[in-house]
C-alpha cells in the first residue's frame, strides 16, 4: 500500500509515498488489504523501518518492533526454547526463537502420533517450546524438534540405521519404513511390554 505522508526528505520538506507492505501490517499473515484499508483513510501508529535516499523511498510498519536478534552462535544447543511459529509447509514448520534465522521444526518432530496435516497441530503465531537440535553457523540453520529428548535420540539412531541399511543392501528409499514408522512400531512394543 503507497500511503501518502509528510515529512522532510533530504531537506525538501516535500510530501511524498511511503511503502506500507503487506508484510508490515501485523505479525499475521494478510490476505486482502481491502477489509483492512480504504482511500483516503488515515493511518495511525506507523513507524519509519527504511530510507533510501538515493531512489527518494520509505518504507514503513505499523509491527512491533522486533527485540534484538541473538546470533545462531549464541543459541545453546539441546535447551528448550519458547518460539512462535512463523511460517507452516508441507514438511514442517519455521519457528522464530529470537535468532538471525528460524528454526526448522520438521513434521517428523512436532508429535510422537503421526501427523498427516501439520495445520491440525501447530499453525502460524502459535506459541511453541521447542529443542534446538542442530544449528549451522555458516550457513544460518538450525533444526528443533517438540519432541521429549529420548525420542529424538531414538529418531537420530533410526536415520543413522536406515543411512547404514539403504548404503549396505542398495534398497531404495521407498522400500524402507518411514523414520516415524519405526518409532510408531517401537512405542507400540514399550506399551505392549508395560501392559503384561
Amino acid at each position: 500500500i503507497f500511503m501518502k505522508t509528510s515529512y522532510d526528505f533530504k531537506d525538501k520538506g516535500s510530501n511524498g509515498y511511503a511503502l506500507l507492505h503487506k508484510s508490515q501490517i501485523r505479525d499475521e499473515r494478510v490476505e486482502d488489504l481491502t477489509k483492512l484499508f480504504r482511500v483516503g483513510a488515515k493511518v495511525r501508529g506507523l513507524r519509519v523501518i527504511n530510507i533510501n535516499y538515493a531512489k527518494g523511498e520509505v518504507g514503513v510498519s505499523l509491527r512491533k518492533k522486533r527485540t534484538d536478534r541473538k546470533k545462531i552462535a549464541d543459541i545453546p544447543l539441546g535447551v528448550e526454547i519458547e518460539g512462535t511459529v512463523a511460517n507452516v509447509l508441507a514438511y514442517g514448520a519455521f519457528v522464530d526463537v529470537g535468532a538471525d534465522a528460524n528454526a526448522l521444526l520438521h513434521i517428523s518432530r512436532i508429535s510422537q502420533k503421526k501427523v498427516g496435516n501439520i495445520r491440525d497441530v501447530i499453525s502460524e503465531g502459535e506459541k511453541v517450546t521447542v529443542r534446538i537440535l542442530s544449528k549451522d553457523v555458516k550457513k544460518k540453520t538450525m533444526a528443533a524438534s517438540m519432541l521429549d529428548k529420548d525420542a529424538d535420540e531414538y529418531l537420530d539412531m533410526r536415520s543413522k540405521q536406515m543411512r547404514k541399511m539403504k548404503e549396505s543392501s542398495n534398497l531404495e528409499l521407498e522400500s524402507l519404513k518411514t523414520e516415524i514408522e519405526y518409532f510408531e512400531e517401537a512405542v507400540r512394543e514399550l506399551e505392549q511390554t508395560l501392559a503384561e
